[in-house]
């Protein structure tokens, strides 16, 4: 299995532990592919692909020495603050006092979430055009936003939030730091080889 990623070793001209740029006009050839994503378990000539490919391999060998793989850790402990922050007191009351103002312009929304997500948005949201309708409520968002001082409250409780929430995760987060140096190190010896 070592032929593939060993160093020196090359599929197409390009090292087997990187992965493709995406901006580049050269379509991967068949056998590139395959020993990258290990889409099969031999190349054409016969040599072995590891489980999961080049990339797959490559990973591998990043996580070695890693005690916990929990990459995902900042994203849920990000979730944990956002909806903290939403939960907070004065947050409630702003937000009350934004759907007020938005019914004043004639739009019913509980809450700026539900206003994101109307499904009338969908098609911007999927590429298309921006509608009159979306432009004009998107101004009396902000305007609403603005005028009952929603963002400044809305950022200061998630600010006390995130604190709080790095404060109770802090030895989970020097744990990922130290992971994450591992990865790092791993890396840069696969690099030099």
């Amino acid at each position: 299995m070592r032929s593939i990623t060993s160093a020196g070793s090359r599929v197409g001209g390009r090292s087997a532990t990187r992965r493709p740029s995406r901006s580049t006009t050269a379509t991967p050839s068949r056998e590139e592919d395959t020993a990258f994503y290990g889409k099969e378990k031999k190349l054409p000539d016969g040599r072995e692909v590891p489980a999961g490919g080049c990339y797959g391999d490559a990973l591998r060998q990043v996580a070695v020495g890693v005690q916990k793989d929990d990459e995902a850790l900042v994203q849920r402990l990000k979730n944990t603050a956002y909806e903290q922050g939403a939960g907070d007191e004065r947050v409630t009351a702003a937000t009350e006092r934004w759907s007020t103002c938005m019914a004043a312009a004639g739009l019913s929304y509980k809450t700026p979430e539900d206003a994101w997500q109307d499904p009338r948005w969908a098609a911007h949201r999927n590429g298309g055009p921006l509608t009159p309708e979306e432009k004009s409520t998107a101004s009396a968002d902000m305007a609403c936003k603005l005028q009952v001082d929603y963002l400044r409250v809305r950022s200061e409780a998630e600010i006390k939030a995130q604190h709080s929430v790095i404060e109770a995760h802090s030895a989970e987060l020097k744990a990922l730091k130290d992971d994450l140096q591992v990865r790092l190190s791993n890396a840069a010896k696969l690099l030099t080889n």
